[in-house]
């Protein structure tokens, strides 16, 4: 089989490899006149991805997501296929903000690269990550970011829509881990059953389902006047898949350590959190109340996540939830507390 310049051979399982028609990674940066501005995580597992930019300016124009031969390879698959498989479905607005696939580079002797380009903006900034108020003020943003993401989710999940709807997945993960995790008698002395019932609860919903992105988060979504201009990082993504994943997903991950203002504060933060997910499920399908249990499974797949990659004490994202939780002595539901409105 001949590989073209840039190309890679595909094995039989799939994954790829490292060819003799890959690009070595200097020579790449050296012809595009470009050097490594970063290296940060990568959204798959076991992956990293180089920043790449202009030496004089330090405007990062593209990324390469790195991994390792045998089955981490199989991310970089995963994620030029999904976004080539986006191009053919977003009209021109949403394709500029996903990123174009370059080309396959050999990155190293046991490590292949796949680089895109970074969708530009001059006057685009990443999201910022929430702090608590300082000296009464308060953080006037968050309703500005949350509908930019909110709208640019619902323009993905309009024009991606396909096949028919499947139960919930977000926190299906999780719910299994939590089982593992903790014996019934301590997960009921810690009111943990309410996760595994909200689990329960809103994996008998069926859902649309949409492209994906699985980790949507603040350091991969760049906003400028008011509307996402870039989101990045496809290597959890998905071309149908459950779109509360992202839902979710983003809303506990903007909250950070504020989720308990979302899931039982009254700051505006937390107003703006809550409304960010109602209206979510709304164009989702779903019932708009269900916005505590879908704030309680993603955050409990976070938990799952950081125990799995190492990446943070679970024990610490999961506590975040305990204090906030239905009481289980007044008999609360998932999903039918006392807040049931949209805020």
């Amino acid at each position: 089989m001949t590989t073209p310049p840039g190309g890679a051979a595909a094995r039989a399982d799939g994954a790829t490899h490292p060819t003799q028609g890959l690009e070595p990674l200097p020579d790449f940066l050296e012809r595009q006149q470009l050097q490594v501005l970063d290296v940060v995580p990568a959204a798959a597992p076991s992956g990293r991805r180089l920043l790449v930019g202009s030496a004089s300016t330090e405007r990062r124009v593209m990324s390469i997501a790195i991994a390792e031969l045998g089955p981490p390879s199989a991310a970089l698959d995963r994620e030029e296929a999904v976004l080539e498989g986006l191009r053919t479905r977003v009209d021109a607005n949403l394709a500029r903000t996903i990123p174009r696939v370059l080309q396959r580079v050999q990155a190293g002797p046991s490590s292949i690269g796949l680089a895109v380009t970074t969708p530009q903006d001059r006057e685009a900034t990443v999201v910022p990550e929430p702090r608590r108020p300082t000296h009464n003020r308060i953080r006037k943003d968050a309703p500005l970011v949350l509908d930019a993401v909110g709208a640019w989710l619902g323009e993905l999940w309009e024009q991606t829509r396909q096949g028919e709807p499947a139960p919930a997945a977000v926190g299906a993960a999780g719910a299994r881990w939590l089982v593992d995790l903790y014996p019934p008698i301590s997960r009921t002395a810690v009111g943990l059953d309410d996760l595994l019932r909200a689990q329960r609860y809103l994996g008998s919903q069926l859902v649309p389902r949409t492209a994906v992105h699985g980790c949507l988060c603040p350091r991969h979504v760049q906003i400028s006047h008011g509307r996402v201009v870039a989101v990045e990082d496809w290597g959890l993504g998905s071309l149908g898949s459950d779109p509360l994943i992202d839902l979710g997903g983003f809303a506990v991950r903007y909250a950070g350590t504020r989720l308990e203002d979302a899931l039982g504060g009254r700051s505006a933060f937390g107003k703006a959190v809550r409304r960010f997910v109602t209206t979510g499920l709304d164009r989702a399908g779903l019932p708009p109340r269900m916005w505590r249990d879908l704030l309680m499974l993603a955050q409990l797949d976070r938990a799952h996540r950081a125990a799995t990659r190492g990446d943070a004490d679970p024990s610490l994202l999961i506590s975040m939830l305990v204090g906030v939780l239905p009481d289980q002595r007044h008999g609360h539901e998932p999903g039918h507390g006392e807040e049931t409105r949209t805020p």
